[in-house]
């Protein structure tokens, strides 16, 4: 019988965010505010499970430090400037993207501001991360 094993993490390790489905429009977003930071949307693969939108992510410690140093300079501002200027209506999901609506910025600012936290959390504790698209 094969020897089960118990991963045990800290309260750090467990910490989460959840963007929604607002993945790539940030990312196409963040690409233009940050291009010469690492790209927190392209991981190395995991595995080969499919765990939603494709496999399931990782991103080191250090591309995690390099990515919240990059976004730390960065503000909301910065962000729905470019978004105001790009035309994401290809992205996914497709339809949300519409420019002069309030509530898409909003929606948009909102899920930036927590993936800022997060990254700089992973920063603070010298963690990678996982990335699932679902």
């Amino acid at each position: 019988m094969p020897t089960v094993r118990h991963l045990s993490f800290s309260e750090h390790e467990l910490r989460f965010v959840d963007l929604d489905k607002s993945w790539d429009g940030l990312n196409a977003c963040l690409k233009i505010c940050a291009p010469h930071a690492p790209n927190f949307f392209d991981g190395e693969d995991v595995g080969k499970v499919e765990v939603g939108y494709g496999r399931a992510l990782y991103q080191r410690s250090e591309a995690m430090a390099g990515i919240a140093a990059a976004y730390a300079g960065l503000t909301t501002d910065m962000l729905l400037s470019v978004y105001r200027t790009v035309d994401l209506r290809p992205l996914y999901p497709r339809g949300l993207w519409r420019h002069n609506d309030p509530e898409i910025e909003s929606y948009l600012s909102e899920n930036f501001l927590a993936l800022q936290a997060f990254v700089q959390h992973t920063r603070d504790h010298s963690l990678g991360a996982v990335i699932q698209f679902t």
